[in-house]
Order: structure tokens, then C-alpha cells, then sequence
């Protein structure tokens, strides 16, 4: 680094006394010029001084010599521009001169300088490589020394694990037998707490077993008394019920009606006497065609003695069928072959599609029930029946212990 400083400074004192003579150069064109500047004004001034000279002369003499002094004037005229001419051409001379030293001053200065910056970067590259080496072995070095130094803390880490592995074992012997004695004598306790535990569960239990057979035994007699006096009132409500369904009033009505469907309409056949037609009704009602009708009669017997007696009933009946395609409900007729009725009921050409337009089941015909008096014994049953009905619930004798139907009720169709 010293010699690459002591030879920059060497360049910097060539290359000052470079620009040092091209200031002077440039100095001197300058002083040459300011001379030429000077003589071209002492040349005017002389020429001007030798004109006014001639002019006087030129006034003293005659006009005889005037052609001679316009002659000389003009020749002097001459001179003089040819003089300044000539310091002019001598001036740019000297200016080019000077230009082509400066130039080449210049361009020396340049490639002076332009070396020496070679001379300077190709010396710091090479510092720099030398620096690079040295940073080099010195890592070498450092990493030579890290892994003995490594070496020696893996044998001192060994060396100490061996002690805590040593360490370890004798402490986990001493753990072990320690739980080892606190297991006996957990243990022990346990099977002491497990003995107590059974013994006091069997005196609860069999206390338990007592008192549970006493309510048993209380229930059980209870249960028989309820069951006897619940046999003994079905009984008698049962036979009273019984008697009931020989009335006809109470009977189911029928009138054997059927439904068959052909490609263009729906045929209803029913058995309606002659009395009965006036309250009967066919209307279709959704997806179903429903027959209903009302039942009434009154009697009055008198003996003529003053004595009567009057009898007065009314019954509603009403059966459905359900029907799978849509109907002209305004086409139908219907017509009495004697007893026989004769329903026709015309199909529409295409199926239209209804959400209320749903199959269902075939309702059962029951005549209403009447009204009894509140002290019949088969009262409390009517009772239930009706609720269950109201509530949408099956009645529980509805049907028998087989399936069978209850009595008094029989399915259409």
C-alpha cells in the first residue's frame, strides 16, 4: 500500500507539471495575441497620424501635386492594409499554433492519467487478493481450532452424561422400592376398605329387599282389590251396553252401496226405499263422492181413554268413495229403478292436477249417537268414547282381543 501511495503521489506531480506548462502555452498564445492586438492599433494609429499629415500637406500644396498625394495615399492605404493582413494572419498563426500544443498537451495529460488509474485499480486488485488470502488462511485457522475445541466439549459432555446416567439409575432404584413399599401398603388398605364396603352394601341391601317385598306385597293386594272391583263394574256396564245393541236405533246403517269405473265415467249403485229418497243427497266433495241422507220419524199411539203415548227419531247417515280421476260434477244424473239408485258420473278429458285432488280411505256409515241420561249405568263409557272421538284417539274397545270389529259397527264397500 505504501508504494501504490508513493506512486500515485509521483503521478499527481507529473500530471501537475503537465497542466502547469499547458497553462503557460496557453499564457504565452495569449501574450502573442494581446502583441498582435497592439501592433494592429499602433499601426492604425501611425497610418491615421500619416493621413492627417498628408491631408495637410495635401492642403498646402497645389492642385497640381493633389494626383501625387492621392497617389501616395492610396499607396500607403495599401501598405497599411497589407500590414494589418499580415499581423492578422501571423495572429491566427499563433492561436492554432497554441491550440495544437494545447491540444496535444491535453491528450498527454489524458493518457498519463488514464495509465496511472490502470496502474492504481490493477494495484488494489492485486491488495485485494492478498487481503482475500490472508482472510482466508486466518478462517482455516479459526476453523482448526473450533473443531478441537468441539472435540473436547463432546468428550467433556460425554464424560458428564455418564455421571448422570450413573446418577439417574441410583435414584430410580431408590424410587421404585420406595413405591414399591407405598403399593403393599396401599394395597393392603384397599383390600381392608373393599372388605367394609361389601359388608355394609349386603346389610343395605338386604334391608332394601325387606322393604321392597313389604311394598310389594302392599301394591300386589291392592292391585287384586282394584282388579275385583274393576271386573265387577265392566260386568255390569257390559250388560247394560249388550241389552243396547239389540235396539236398532243404536245398529249401523247400510245401504249396500257400490262404486265401479269405467274409460268415461263413475257408476254408484245404492239400495234406497221409497221413503227414504227424500233427504238424500250425492255431491263430490274433493277427490271423493259422498252419499248422505237423514232419517226422522214420529208416532203417536192414543187409546181413546185419553191416554198416548209418542215416540220421535232422527238419524243421519253418510257414506264416500274415493275416486282417481277428475269428474264433471254438474253431468250427473242419477235415476231410481225401484228401489235401486243409479248414480253417473262423467270423467273430465285430461287429469288436472290438484293438491286436494289425494285418495282416501273409505269412510264408515254410523248413525249418530244419541243423547242418554246422565244416571244410565253405561253412561261413563258413552263419555269416554265420545272424548276419545273429539281427540282423534282409537277407543279402546274399539276393537276385540282377536282384531274383530266392535259390535254395533260394520265397514262399507
Amino acid at each position: 500500500m505504501s508504494v501504490s501511495g508513493a506512486g500515485s503521489s509521483g503521478g499527481a506531480d507529473e500530471s501537475g507539471k503537465h497542466a502547469l506548462r499547458a497553462h503557460q502555452a496557453e499564457k504565452e498564445a495569449n501574450r502573442r495575441i494581446s502583441e498582435a492586438h497592439r501592433s494592429v492599433t499602433e499601426a492604425q494609429k501611425q497610418s491615421a497620424e500619416e493621413l492627417d499629415r498628408i491631408k495637410e500637406d495635401y492642403l498646402r500644396q497645389s492642385l497640381a501635386e493633389s494626383a501625387r498625394h492621392e497617389a501616395q495615399m492610396e499607396a500607403n492605404k495599401q501598405k497599411s492594409y497589407r500590414a494589418v493582413r499580415d499581423q492578422q494572419l501571423a495572429l491566427q498563426k499563433d492561436v492554432s499554433r497554441s491550440r495544437r500544443e494545447g491540444d496535444k498537451t491535453l491528450a498527454e495529460v489524458q493518457g498519463h492519467y488514464r495509465d496511472q488509474i490502470h496502474r492504481v485499480a490493477k494495484t488494489g486488485e492485486e491488495d485485494l487478493q492478498g487481503l482475500q488470502m490472508d482472510q482466508h488462511r486466518q478462517m482455516e485457522f479459526m476453523r482448526r481450532q473450533g473443531a478441537a475445541d468441539q472435540d473436547l466439549e463432546n468428550k467433556n459432555h460425554v464424560a458428564q452424561m455418564e455421571d448422570l446416567r450413573g446418577l439417574h439409575e441410583q435414584q430410580r432404584t431408590e424410587l421404585q422400592d420406595a413405591n414399591r413399599k407405598d403399593y403393599e401398603e396401599l394395597k393392603s388398605k384397599t383390600e381392608l376398605a373393599r372388605e367394609q364396603s361389601r359388608v355394609h352394601f349386603q346389610e343395605n341391601y338386604n334391608r332394601e329387599v325387606s322393604e321392597q317385598d313389604k311394598v310389594l306385597n302392599r301394591i300386589r293386594s291392592n292391585a287384586t282389590d282394584e282388579i275385583i272391583r274393576t271386573r265387577e263394574d265392566t260386568a255390569y256396564k257390559l250388560a247394560a251396553y249388550q241389552s243396547r245393541q239389540k235396539d236398532p236405533f243404536y245398529q249401523l246403517v247400510s245401504i249396500d252401496a257400490s262404486i265401479r269405473e269405467t274409460p268415461d265415467e263413475y257408476v254408484l249403485t245404492a239400495n234406497i226405499p221409497e221413503h227414504e229418497r227424500k233427504g238424500l243427497q250425492i255431491s263430490v266433495k274433493g277427490d271423493s263422492l259422498v252419499v248422505s241422507g237423514t232419517r226422522r220419524n214420529e208416532e203417536i199411539l192414543e187409546d181413546g181413554r185419553g191416554r198416548s203415548q209418542g215416540t220421535s227419531t232422527y238419524q243421519t247417515f253418510h257414506e264416500s268413495f274415493p275416486i282417481e280421476w277428475p269428474v264433471h260434477s254438474k253431468g250427473m244424473t242419477r235415476e231410481f229403478n225401484g228401489n235401486e239408485l243409479l248414480v253417473r258420473i262423467p270423467k273430465k278429458k285430461a287429469f288436472e292436477i290438484s293438491p286436494q285432488f289425494q285418495k282416501k280411505p273409505i269412510e264408515r256409515a254410523r248413525a249418530e249417537r244419541p243423547k242418554f241420561p246422565e244416571n244410565l249405568p253405561y253412561q261413563d263409557v258413552a263419555k269416554k268414547e265420545d272424548l276419545a272421538a273429539r281427540r282423534g284417539e282409537k277407543p279402546e274397545d274399539s276393537e276385540g282381543a282377536e282384531g274383530t270389529p266392535r259390535k254395533g259397527f260394520r265397514t262399507l264397500g
